[in-house]
């Protein structure tokens, strides 16, 4: 995580910033969910070991980790996963918009190691595995930073609109089991 760090900082994006002042999530309060509710992945779980995401003051400053996209604090995408429990499957919301798209692990039976990445948008008619893991997804954000696809905008994190088809590339070989960059390299884009 701290490569992908210095390279917000080498942008001077604002992530880098909103995620040194960030503290770990407290091991007793991921044990205390994982009794309550169900194992996180050990990705997701080492993720908020690290850090719990970005406060609310940096996500009003625009500190995302993907373009429109913040690293939501545990405890709020755990009262998300509360909210939602009585709607089938269980997902935990990490990556979220102010539009409603989120990009969410599965948890639950199946899931304890590695799982898969899927984003949501409610303009689309179906989820997408988007990333085939949190370390892939955090593989491909530093190739992707390395190939000078993302770019700082007045502040904002954006996509570099040129180069397009290299993301998709890129993104495809790191993640083969994932729909969503299939598609985009066929030239499907919904």
């Amino acid at each position: 995580m701290e490569t992908l760090v210095k390279k917000y900082h080498s942008l001077g994006l604002p992530f880098a910033r909103a995620i040194a002042e960030s503290e770990p999530v407290d091991g007793g309060i991921l044990d205390d969910f994982e009794r309550r509710v169900c194992p996180l992945p050990v990705e997701l779980r080492q993720l908020y070991l690290w850090k719990n995401g970005v406060s609310d003051s940096w996500i009003r400053k625009g500190a995302d980790m993907l373009p429109g996209f913040f690293f939501e604090p545990f405890e709020r995408s755990a009262r998300e996963l509360f909210r939602k429990r009585g709607e089938g499957s269980l997902r935990f919301e990490f990556l979220v918009d102010f539009g409603g798209g989120v990009y969410y692990v599965p948890i639950g039976d199946g899931y304890c190691g590695s799982s898969p990445v899927f984003s949501f948008s409610p303009v689309l008619s179906h989820d997408f595995r988007h990333y085939d893991s949190v370390e892939k997804m955090i593989l491909t954000l530093i190739q992707l930073f390395d190939c000078s696809v993302f770019v700082n905008e007045d502040g904002d994190m954006e996509w570099d609109d040129e180069k397009d088809r290299l993301t998709d590339k890129i993104s495809s070989k790191l993640n083969p089991q994932s729909e969503y960059w299939k598609r985009r390299v066929m030239g499907i884009y919904d």
